[in-house]
Parts: structure tokens; sequence; C-alpha cells
């Protein structure tokens, strides 16, 4: 019983970590060159690059563009840095339904 309170304990304190914003004072300036391959085909989209937030360096990672295949009948929504009351943070790009409002940034 111990343990699994234990891991419980671990797996809560980690999600939390995880959910989280990191803001950051000033919007990062895109300095990366952006290597973009030839298209495989039609059914396939441009992820452009993007970040991610790495938890144990306690940073922004910058992560390259590729190519990922259409899931059907989506569009890929490309991800931002957006501005709120604490600073700027990045909001992951998504898939939405072809034809669907693109969800709100959450601009404060």
């Amino acid at each position: 019983m111990r343990k699994i309170a234990i891991l419980f304990s671990i797996i809560i304190i980690s999600l939390s970590a995880c959910n989280q914003a990191k803001y950051l004072e000033e919007k990062p300036q895109d300095n990366y060159p952006v290597v973009k391959p030839p298209k495989p085909n039609e059914k396939y989209a441009w992820i452009s690059p993007s970040y991610r937030w790495d938890p144990v360096l306690q940073t922004w990672m910058y992560r390259p563009g590729k190519w990922v295949k259409i899931p059907k009948g989506k569009v890929w929504v490309e991800g931002q840095w957006v501005k709120k009351k604490h600073g700027w943070v990045w909001k992951r790009g998504y898939w939405k339904k072809a034809g669907a409002k693109a969800k709100k940034t959450g601009k404060e």
C-alpha cells in the first residue's frame, strides 16, 4: 500500500510540473536556419519548427520542422508564441477538423 501511495505522489507531482506554463519576459527570436526537405507527396504537411518545455533543463527546447502525414479530414494549425499577463508562452500547434474554426490563443 505504501508503494502505491509513493507512486501516486510521484505521478501527481510530475503531472503538476508538466502543466505549469513557463513564461519568458521577451518573445524568442527565431534565428535558427530552417532546412525544409522536399515534400514527400501531397499527403504530407509541413510542421514548422516549434518549442517544448524541458523540465529537467528548465528551459524551452527548439524542435526542428518536419513533414508529417496529414490525418484524413484535418488541417494543421501552427504553434505560436502568445503574450500572456506573466510573459510569453508557447502554444503548441494542433490538427483541427478541416473547415472548423481555430482555437483561441487565450491572450490576456
